[in-house]
């Protein structure tokens, strides 16, 4: 489960939630009680941002979240559902430096090869516009 920045701080505060929790314990949703309650084992707070054409920081996974079911890597086979793969190229992380005129800026540069493919949209659900 990927779980949005938004959509965390919202259910981090929600009262449904919060009442799970016994009175004696700390009521601070934490992403462990969270595995323990939905009863899934990754859970991921998605804080990715990128800079849109205006040159303003958007947040990726915004409110949204993503649950998908991808079998672990150690006993999975091609007959196995996913909801994605992400082909990588060997050795294709090239990582190189750089300085500009005058020396003042070092400009470091990472180029990577690889496709994402979702081969089971079946095997995942998004929930959006959780807030």
């Amino acid at each position: 489960m990927v779980i949005g920045h938004e959509s965390w701080k919202a259910l981090k505060r929600h009262k449904q939630i919060r009442d799970l929790i016994s009175d004696n314990q700390n009521k601070i949703i934490t992403i462990n009680f969270l595995k323990e309650i939905f009863e899934i084992p990754n859970i991921i707070v998605g804080r990715a941002v990128f800079i849109d054409q205006n040159n303003e920081f958007v947040k990726i996974w915004k409110d949204n979240i993503v649950l998908a079911y991808v079998p672990n890597l150690s006993v999975r086979t091609e007959y196995d559902p996913s909801f994605a793969y992400l082909i990588k190229k060997k050795n294709a992380l090239n990582v190189d430096e750089y300085k500009k005129e005058g020396n003042k800026l070092r400009y470091i540069r990472a180029t990577d090869i690889y496709t994402p493919f979702m081969v089971g949209p079946e095997a995942g659900y998004l929930i959006g516009d959780t807030n």
